[in-house]
C-alpha cells in the first residue's frame, strides 16, 4: 500500500471517527452495563469540582472498542488503528484531548468544536459543566413550537408529528438502542465496502429523534445532524492538514482551511419537459426526475473521489444541488476547474448546451462557522451558485455552433429530434433511450 492510499484509508477512518464521536450519548442514555473500572476516566472525562463529566465519552469508546474487537486488519470495516493510533481515542477523547493529545485527536475534537457552533475557547467552558440530571427523559425540540417534543423512536414518515410537553423514559432509550444494535450486527456481516454507508444510514434510522445537546443549549438539534456535521469537519481538516499535521495549525480558527463547494443542476426544466413525445410521456418524465437525482449524488461521490475526500464530506446532494466541504488548497481549485470542464464537455455533447452543472466555491475558516459569519459567507456563496447559470460555458474554449439537421431528416431520433439515432433501424438515440 502506497503513502495515497494509506491517506486515502486514514481519511475515511477519521471521518468515520468524527461521525461516531457521540455515539456514547445513545449508550449512557440507554443505560447500557459496562466495566467503568475498565476504563480511564482521566483520559476521556472533563474533570473539576471533584468529579468527572461528560461519561458519554467512556460509552463512545466501550462501543468503539467492542466494534473493532477482533477486527485489527484491513479486510474489516473497522481496524483498531489509524496508524499507530487507538481508533477509538481518536474518537473518544474529544472532551479530554488537552493532555497529551495527538493530531489526529486533535482533528475530531476541532471537528466536534465547530460542529457544535462553539468558539474558541468557550468549549473548555462548556467542558466545566455538570452532566443535567434529567438528561435521559429530556426529547428533541420542535424548531417550529418549543413546547412541542419528538417521541423517541425510529425515523420514518409515522413519527414526523411532534407531541405537546413530552417526556419519555430511560427504558425508551434502552428499547431503542436494541434495536440499533440489531439492525448494526446485520451490517458488519455485510462486505467492508458497505459499511460506511450502512452505518450512516443507521444513524440517521436511529439518532434522528435523539437531541445532541441536553444542557445550556436548546435540545432542538438532532444527534444525527451533528455526528454527521462533526464528519464533514473531520475529513475536510485532514484533508487539509494530512501534509503538516501541526497541533496549533489543526486549531488554527482564522486560516481558511475549508473551500465549501456548491453545485447547481441548471436548466432542469428544459432537461425534463423538453422534446417530451406524447407517447409514453409519464414514464420518461419519471426517467429524466430520477436521472436528475441519481446524476447529481454520483457527481458529488465522483468530487469526492477526485478531491480525495471522504464521501461524508458530502452535507446534501439532491433535487439537482449538492454541497461538499473540503480543504481550501491550490490543488483542490486546480481540480474543480478540470472537472467543471469535464462537466461542461459532456453536457455540451449530450444536451447541446441546454443544461448543465455548475461548480461554485467559497473559502471559510473555522471562525466563519462559529461566530455568526455563517450567514454572510453563505449568501456570498449563493451569489456566486446564481451568477454561474450566466456564465454557464466557456464558448472561447469550444465550437459554439452545433450542427443539427431539419426533424425531416429519417436518422434522426423520433423523440428529441435532435440527435442521430443509435442505429438506423432504432426510433431513439443513445441519449434519449435511456429514459425509455
Amino acid at each position: 500500500m502506497n503513502e495515497n492510499d494509506v491517506k486515502s484509508n486514514e481519511i475515511n477512518l477519521i471521518a468515520l471517527a468524527g461521525l461516531l464521536h457521540d455515539i456514547g450519548k445513545f449508550g449512557q442514555r440507554a443505560e447500557i452495563p459496562i466495566d467503568m473500572q475498565s476504563y480511564d476516566k482521566n483520559l476521556y472525562c472533563p474533570f473539576f469540582n471533584g468529579y468527572h463529566s461528560h461519561i458519554h465519552a467512556i460509552y463512545t469508546a466501550d462501543f468503539l472498542k467492542s466494534v473493532v474487537s477482533k477486527q485489527t486488519d484491513n479486510s474489516k470495516p473497522i481496524h483498531a488503528l489509524i496508524g499507530d493510533e487507538s481508533f477509538e481515542n481518536i474518537s473518544a477523547r474529544h472532551h479530554r484531548v488537552y493532555d497529551n493529545g495527538t493530531a489526529k485527536e486533535w482533528i475530531v475534537a476541532m471537528a466536534d468544536r465547530i460542529a457544535s457552533g462553539f468558539e474558541r475557547d468557550k468549549f473548555d467552558k462548556y467542558n466545566e459543566t455538570p452532566d443535567p440530571g434529567n438528561f435521559k427523559e429530556i426529547r428533541l425540540e420542535s424548531v417550529f413550537d418549543e413546547s412541542k417534543r419528538y417521541k423517541l423512536d425510529v425515523f420514518d414518515y409515522e413519527h414526523l408529528n411532534s407531541v405537546e410537553n413530552y417526556q419519555g423514559s430511560a427504558q425508551e432509550y434502552r428499547t431503542l438502542y436494541d434495536k440499533f444494535l440489531n439492525d448494526l450486527q446485520l451490517l458488519l456481516k455485510k462486505p467492508k465496502k458497505n459499511f460506511q454507508n450502512g452505518i450512516e444510514f443507521l444513524l440517521k434510522k436511529y439518532t434522528t429523534y435523539i437531541p445532541s445537546s441536553t444542557y445550556k443549549t436548546k435540545a432542538n438539534i438532532p444527534l444525527f445532524d451533528h455526528l454527521k456535521t462533526t464528519a464533514v469537519f473531520a475529513s475536510a481538516l485532514y484533508a487539509y492538514h494530512k501534509d503538516d499535521m501541526s497541533i496549533e495549525k489543526i486549531r488554527d480558527y482564522d486560516d481558511k482551511k475549508f473551500l465549501l463547494i456548491a453545485g447547481d443542476f441548471f436548466g432542469i426544466q428544459n432537461f425534463i419537459f423538453s422534446d417530451l413525445p406524447t407517447k409514453h410521456a409519464a414514464k420518461i418524465l419519471r426517467g429524466k426526475s430520477a436521472f436528475i437525482q441519481i446524476f447529481t449524488k454520483v457527481i458529488a461521490r465522483h468530487i469526492c473521489e477526485v478531491l480525495e475526500l471522504s464521501h461524508f464530506s458530502i452535507i446534501s446532494d439532491s433535487a439537482g444541488k449538492f454541497e461538499i466541504l473540503a480543504a481550501n488548497n491550490k490543488t483542490t481549485r486546480e481540480k474543480l476547474e478540470k472537472l467543471q470542464k469535464e462537466i461542461n464537455d459532456w453536457f455540451l455533447e449530450e444536451t447541446f448546451g441546454q443544461s448543465g452543472i455548475g461548480i461554485s466555491s467559497v473559502s471559510a475558516s473555522a471562525d466563519d462557522f462559529t461566530s455568526g459569519k455563517f450567514q454572510t459567507f453563505r449568501e456570498t456563496l449563493s451569489k456566486q451558485v446564481e451568477g454561474r447559470k450566466y456564465q454557464k460555458f466557456d464558448l472561447t474554449q469550444v465550437e459554439p455552433v452545433f450542427e443539427i439537421e431539419t426533424k425531416d431528416n429519417p436518422h434522426l431520433c423520433k423523440k428529441c429530434g435532435k440527435r442521430f439515432k443509435k442505429n438506423k433501424n432504432d426510433e431513439s438515440c443513445t441519449f434519449c433511450e435511456r429514459f425509455g
